[in-house]
C-alpha cells in the first residue's frame, strides 16, 4: 500500500500510512503544512488562494512557506499561519506597508483606507516632510500620510484630530444651555419642541424639588451627584461630542464637501439652543457649523463646543471674528463659506452655503436642519458684508 508523499508524473500526492486514502486540502506532515488540490489530490505549488487569504507552497519542497519572502521581485511577509500578511508591519526598524495581494509597497502612491502615501522608489521606503514628485512639492507628516491640503499662510491649518476636551464639562447652572439642559428638561417634564434649552428658574425649581426627593443638597444646580442620580442614561460628558475629522489626506474639494456632507446628514435633526449634537441632541446654527467644521478637519481653538454652552459665549460671533479663517466679500460668494446674519448690527445667526444662493443651518426652536434661500428669515439687507472661507 503506497504511503506518505510520492511522486507521480511530476506531480506531488499524499496518502495517510494507515488507509493509504490521499489527502486533500491542508494537511500537516512531518511537522509542516502542505495542501493538496480538492479535487485531485496534487499538491498545489505556488500561490493559492484560500478563504481570501494568500499562502504559498514551495515549489520545490510544497511546504507552506512562513517568514519573509520573495518571489517576482515583490516582496511579502508570510505569518506563522502562512497567510500572507495585509497591512502595516515593522521591519527592522522601518514601517513596511504590504497591499491586499499581500505585495509590499515599494515605490510610488499607495492608499491605505483614506490615507496617501508615497514609496519612494530608490529606498522603498515612505517619505515624509517635503518632498518634491514630479516637479510639484507634497508634505508628508512623520507617519508617511499626506497632507491633501495646506491653507495659505496665516491661515488654520487642517487637523488630523480635534483637541481632545479633557475633563470639560458644563455644571448646569443658572443661564448654562445646550444638550445637558435639554436632556435635564426631558427627564424632568419639562421639555418641548419650543422649548429653550436653557436653565431658567422653573429650571432650578424643578432640580431642587428632584435633588429633595432624592436626599441631595437643594441647590437647584445640576452638578455630576445630581446628574448620576437622574440616571438619564447619558454620560457627564455627554456635550464633549466632536465630530470626527476626514483623513489628513483630504483635498481642499473633499473637505469643503465633508463640511457640507457632515451638515447635510443632520437635516431633520431638532433645534436645541446652545446644542452641538448629536443628531439626537439637536444643534443650533453654530453648533451645527463647529460640528461641520470639525468633520471637514478644521479645529478653530479657542472655540470649541463645550464653551458653545456657557450664558454669553456666541459662537457665531467668535466663528465670524476668527483671524485664521479668510474674510472675503459676500459677493464673492462661494460653495463652503459660512454666511453670517445680524440684527441690530450684531452677528445672531451663521449658515454654510452650498452656491446658487442656497445654505444649510437651523435657527430655532421646533425649526430643524434645513435647506433654504441664503436670505433665510433675516432678508438680503441683513447678511453681513463678509462671508468667512474656512478653506482659502
Amino acid at each position: 500500500m503506497v504511503q506518505g508523499q510520492i511522486n507521480l508524473s511530476g506531480k506531488y500526492y499524499y496518502f495517510y500510512g494507515l488507509t493509504g486514502d490521499m489527502a486533500t486540502g491542508w494537511t500537516k506532515h512531518n511537522g509542516v503544512w502542505h495542501y493538496y488540490d480538492k479535487s485531485t489530490g496534487a499538491a498545489v505549488l505556488g500561490w493559492l488562494k484560500d478563504g481570501g487569504k494568500w499562502y504559498y507552497l514551495n515549489p520545490s519542497t510544497t511546504v507552506m512557506h512562513v517568514g519573509p519572502l520573495k518571489v517576482g521581485g515583490k516582496e511579502y511577509f508570510m505569518q506563522s499561519s502562512g497567510a500572507a500578511f495585509v497591512g502595516w508591519l515593522k521591519v527592522g526598524g522601518s514601517w513596511h506597508l504590504y497591499g491586499s495581494d499581500g505585495a509590499r509597497v515599494t515605490s510610488g502612491w499607495a492608499k491605505d483606507g483614506s490615507d496617501w502615501y508615497y514609496f519612494n522608489p530608490a529606498t522603498g521606503n515612505y517619505v515624509t516632510g517635503n518632498t518634491v514628485i514630479n516637479g510639484t512639492t507634497y508634505r508628508f507628516l512623520p507617519s508617511g500620510k499626506w497632507i491633501g491640503y495646506t491653507a495659505p499662510g496665516g491661515y488654520l491649518q487642517p487637523s488630523q484630530s480635534i483637541t481632545s476636551l479633557g475633563s470639560q464639562t458644563n455644571t448646569l447652572t443658572y443661564g448654562m444651555n445646550g444638550v445637558k439642559v435639554r436632556i435635564v428638561q426631558q427627564r424632568l417634564g419639562l421639555w418641548y419642541s419650543t422649548k429653550l434649552a436653557s436653565v431658567d428658574g422653573a429650571f432650578q425649581t424643578a432640580v431642587r424639588s428632584f435633588q429633595r426627593r432624592m436626599g441631595l443638597s437643594q441647590t437647584g444646580v445640576v452638578d455630576k451627584a445630581t446628574w448620576d442620580a437622574m440616571q438619564t442614561g447619558y454620560s457627564w460628558y455627554v456635550d464633549q461630542y466632536q465630530a470626527a475629522p476626514v483623513s489628513i489626506s483630504a483635498t481642499r474639494s473633499e473637505r469643503i464637501e465633508a463640511m457640507i456632507g457632515y451638515a447635510y446628514n443632520q437635516r431633520g435633526s431638532s433645534y436645541t439652543w446652545g446644542g452641538a449634537g448629536p443628531y439626537g441632541l439637536g444643534y443650533d446654527c453654530s453648533g451645527l457649523t463647529l460640528q461641520a467644521l470639525y468633520h471637514a478637519g478644521m479645529d478653530p481653538q479657542p472655540i470649541n463646543v463645550v464653551k458653545h454652552g456657557w450664558p454669553s459665549y456666541r459662537t457665531s460671533q467668535e466663528l465670524y471674528k476668527y483671524s485664521k479663517f479668510q474674510h472675503v466679500p459676500l459677493s464673492a460668494r462661494q460653495r463652503g463659506d459660512l454666511i453670517f446674519y445680524t440684527t441690530d448690527g450684531v452677528v445672531t445667526h451663521v449658515a454654510i452655503y452650498l452656491g446658487d444662493d442656497q445654505v444649510i443651518h437651523t435657527d430655532w426652536m421646533g425649526r430643524p436642519a434645513r435647506i433654504e434661500h441664503i436670505t433665510v428669515s433675516y432678508g438680503w439687507g441683513n447678511i453681513a458684508s463678509q462671508v468667512v472661507r474656512p478653506f482659502p
